[in-house]
Order: C-alpha cells, then structure tokens, then sequence
C-alpha cells in the first residue's frame, strides 16, 4: 500500500511542476526587458550591466533549450543555477548587494521545477555560491549582505516545503476519499450482480412455473379426454347389454304368463 501511495505522490508532484519551456520564455523576456532599458537610460546613456546580463540571459535560455532537449532535468538544473550565478553577477556590477534578494526566485522556481528537494539542493548550492562571493569578496559582499539573502533562500525552502506538505495532505485526503468512493462504487457492483441474479433466478422460477402450468393444463385436459372416452365406452357398452337383455326379459315374462304355449312348466322361481 506504501509504495503505490508514494507511486502517486510522486506523480502528483510531478503534475505541480512546471516544465522547462515557460521559463526559457520568461528567461528570454527578461533579456529583452533590460536590453530595452539598458539601451537608453534615463539620462539618455548606455547602461552597459544590463545589457551584460540581457546577454548572459540569452546565452542561458540558448543553453537551457540545448540542454533540455537531451534531458529535462538537466535543463531545469542549468537554468535555476544560471539565473542564480546571474543574479550574483549583476549584484557585483551594480554593487547592490540586496539584489541577492532575487536569489529567493530562483529557489521557488527551483521547486516549481524540482520539488521541494529540488528546492532544499538549489538553496544549498545558492548558500555555496554566496559563501565562494563572500570569499572572494566579489561586489563587496558584508556579513549583512549574506546574512539577509541567505534568510530569504531559505525561508523561500520553508515556505515551499510548507505548501508541498499541505499538497500531499490535500492529496492524502483526496486519496482516502476516492479509495472510498470506489469501494462504494465495487460494493454498489456487487449489489447490482446479486440484484441481477437474483432477477435472473426468479425470471427462471416464473418459466418454470408457466411450464408447470402447461403441464398441467395438457394433463387436465388428457383426463378430461379419458374421462369422456370412459363415459362413451359406458355408455356404448350399456346399450350393447341392454338390448339383449331386454329381449332375454321379455321373453320370460311372456314364458311366465303363457306357459301353455311353451308345453311345458316353468321351474317355481320364474
């Protein structure tokens, strides 16, 4: 039961992530936005850093396209890393420092992307990033600057592993609900088949009764028959009996009152 359930889980999650091909979009949008801005600034100059990072934006979406089409999670890893190396990149070209704030981005689409460990090893490998910056002291990096951006990778991390966690409640729940609905469903099944039979049993019961009845009439009508032969034949027989009968009869009562006629006595019983 364990596995099948975590079978699920997994779809589920794969189903909340989000796939590579809407990022390299937003990734190509991103480029082009800077690219407009850094192209006239407000005081009618170049900006040359956001037209740097317009570039590196490019060459990631290129590279996220190349590499996705081999494989899908490589894609997603490249392009989570690479908007965060560029993040860093442009905190050191502009020399703020609060732009790593962006890095808590990256970390959601890392679980959009990934999942919620997905997010926890892109948090990790952030937090590595940062601390390599803070080592090399590029972009000036203090211990507020790392600080801050850290707390917010990582709150990012709690906050997603607070929403997944209520996802696979969510579906914990709807997993418990379904399982039950189908067992009703089996169970209304079975309710249905034994209806069935028993609709089935009684339909033969009813043929067996209409045939009995048949039976029945054929047999009543075959003694109706017999008994109407029967009354024929008595009928018939009587009156093959009684017409000799009647002769024998009459001449003995004719022999009784005349007995001179026959020459003779008739015995005392006649």
């Amino acid at each position: 039961m364990a596995k099948p359930m975590e079978r699920r889980l997994i779809a589920v999650e794969q189903e909340l992530h989000i796939t590579v091909k809407p990022v390299i979009g937003l990734i190509v949008a991103t480029g082009v936005v800077l690219a407009l801005a850094g192209s006239v600034g407000s005081d009618g100059s170049v900006h040359w850093a956001l037209l740097r990072t317009s570039a590196l934006l490019y060459v990631l979406a290129g590279l996220v396209w190349v590499c996705s089409r081999a494989d899908l999670q490589v894609g997603a890893w490249l392009s989570v890393v690479g908007l965060a190396g560029i993040v860093i990149l442009v905190s050191r070209w502009l020399g703020a420092p609060e732009i790593l704030g962006l890095m808590a981005l990256t970390t959601g689409l890392g679980a959009a992307m990934l999942g919620p460990g997905g997010a926890l090893a892109v948090a990790v490998v952030e937090t590595a990033l940062l601390l390599v910056t803070r080592a090399l002291t590029l972009g000036g990096l203090g211990t507020t600057g790392l600080v801050v951006p850290l707390g917010v990778i990582w709150s990012t991390v709690v906050l997603m592993a607070v929403v997944y966690r209520g996802v696979y409640q969510f579906h914990g729940w709807l997993e418990e609900y379904l399982q039950s609905m189908q067992s009703g469903l089996e169970e209304a099944r079975d309710r249905r088949a034994q209806l069935e039979q028993a609709m089935q049993d009684l339909e033969n019961a009813n043929r067996q009764i209409a045939l009995s009845n048949r039976r029945l009439a054929d047999l009543r009508l075959s003694a109706e028959e017999a008994r109407n032969a029967k009354m024929a034949f008595v009928a018939k027989v009587s009156h093959e009996f009684r017409t000799p009968l009647n002769m024998i009869t009459g001449l003995v009562q004719l022999m009784s009152r005349s007995p001179s006629v026959y020459a003779e006595e008739l015995p005392p019983e006649l």
